[in-house]
């Protein structure tokens, strides 16, 4: 009488294979197992994985990548790490954003020149009314 387990036994494959696409770049990321069985009923399962670095970030499944930089010319897959958000709502990569100090957020680069200009007309602004300002001092 055959062995009713018998189909039970051999080999199993599985492949996943996602695919992130822009307009300009494409991600590939797959993962295969394969588990066999033999007739002494010990179960083995290998596994591989493609990752991809990015960004000095290995990513290896679809579900880290949050988005993709907008600056112009720039492609890069963003992850949870590696994503950030300019006060304009542009999604930057750490090569593209800045930090300022003063408002204690990241930047694109067309607003840090902004802030920037509108820093120096304030100072130069200031500077100009100065004397002309009278200061009252509250201690009296």
């Amino acid at each position: 009488m055959p062995n009713p387990f018998s189909s039970f036994f051999g080999r199993r494959a599985r492949r996943q294979e996602a695919v992130i696409e822009s307009d300009t770049r494409e991600l590939r990321l797959s993962r295969e197992e394969e588990t066999v069985f033999d007739n002494n009923g010990s179960v083995e399962t290998t596994e591989r994985v493609t990752s991809i670095i990015e960004g000095g970030e290995r990513i290896t499944s679809h579900l880290q990548v949050v988005g993709q930089c907008t600056e112009a010319g720039c492609d890069r897959f963003l992850t949870h790490h590696s994503i950030r958000e300019c006060f304009c709502g542009k999604i930057l990569c750490p090569a593209h954003a800045g930090w300022d100090e003063q408002e204690k957020r990241f930047l694109c680069g067309e607003c840090m020149r902004i802030l920037r200009r509108r820093r120096r007309w304030q100072l130069l602004w200031g500077l100009l009314t100065a004397p002309f300002i009278e200061r009252r001092n509250n201690d009296s």
